[in-house]
């Protein structure tokens, strides 16, 4: 059993390295293995020696060159990025309950729970980043995404570095990551779940789950808030879809666009509660189709703009914009 000294320098490096993992799993690991197997640190734990295996820095090494490219792109990265919202925050848990498998067992599962929380809050905090400068209304936000990517990348590679070489860093490193999480906000959280929304969007679209959702057919909570149409009016129907710009709709929230005969409005879901908002009246409406989601932009009065970003699993962005524009 380590000293408690010593303990809390290795919960502090692995905390840090859980950061790390976060942003890039195979990088954080190639260079904790390397460090090792050149005794550039002190011995790994026993449960982490494997790590300075070669076979392992090598395939380490080949999947961060790997995802250098997967990640670029747009349907494919996705699914990557997707996959790894679970496989990030669960082998570090895994491997914080391997270096600490000698320790109490509670101290060994709190450990390995925090951990698996901070690689997931690193993984959700740089899947928003992208979302957001994926889908900005500027030049070469493709590029722009890309250096991004690269800058989480090497800053991975860093933190791993700073938390091996300096353990007394390591703590500093774990505050300014729970900064960093508390900076961040909900919003590039609520990008990083739109994400996740548009991926599963993509798939349900590509496998021909796509089309105009019937009031039957939208989620529960969503129906509770939309009444029945009555005796000869049309039936309500609804897309999914995410906004930026609608007062009192946060960006990046993900809901419905819903058109029944009361008019059109964006429905989402909150905590404990549905809400409403009507849609205004749009002009010039400007339609960019990606790969993974359809982007409107449009003039909503005065000098507001109005972003509408329709998901893969509705209707074609030809019949969205009529309707819109009914």
């Amino acid at each position: 059993m380590l000293p408690l000294n010593a303990s809390a320098i290795l919960a502090g490096q692995l905390l840090g390295a859980a950061f790390a993992a976060g942003l890039n799993l195979y990088a954080t690991v190639a260079v904790v293995g390397a460090a090792a197997r050149f005794n550039l640190v002190p011995p790994l734990p026993p449960g982490l020696r494997g790590l300075s295996n070669a076979l392992v820095i090598g395939s380490a090494a080949g999947l961060f060159l790997a995802e250098l490219v997967v990640e670029k792109i747009p349907v494919v990265g996705a699914i990557w990025t997707g996959a790894h919202a679970v496989i990030r925050p669960l082998a570090m848990a895994l491997l914080t309950f391997l270096a600490f498998a000698e320790q109490p067992p509670e101290l060994a599962v709190g450990l390995a729970a925090a951990a698996g929380l901070i690689a997931f809050g690193a993984h959700g905090v740089k899947t928003g980043l992208r979302v957001i400068l994926a889908s900005a209304p500027r030049r070469h936000a493709a590029l722009h995404t890309a250096a991004a990517a690269l800058a989480l990348d090497l800053l991975a590679i860093a933190t791993a570095v700073a938390t091996l070489l300096v353990p007394e860093a390591a703590q500093a490193v774990g505050a300014s990551a729970l900064l960093l999480f508390l900076l961040a906000g909900p919003r590039l959280w609520r990008a990083a779940i739109f994400g996740g929304h548009a991926l599963r969007a993509r798939l349900a679209g590509f496998f021909g789950f796509a089309g105009w959702k019937t009031w039957a057919q939208l989620p529960r909570r969503i129906r509770r808030a939309v009444p029945p149409a009555a005796v000869g009016q049309g039936d309500p129907r609804g897309l999914r879809a995410a906004v930026v710009g609608l007062p009192g709709a946060a960006a990046y929230r993900t809901g419905w666009l819903v058109f029944d005969a009361r008019g059109r409005s964006f429905i989402y879901r909150r905590l404990l509660s549905t809400r409403t908002l009507p849609l205004p009246t749009l002009h010039s409406i400007d339609v960019h189709s990606g790969p993974m989601v359809d982007v409107l932009r449009a003039a909503a009065g005065g000098d507001r703009v109005l972003t509408i970003f329709l998901l893969k699993d509705g209707p074609s962005t030809t019949n969205a914009v009529a309707e819109l524009t009914h």
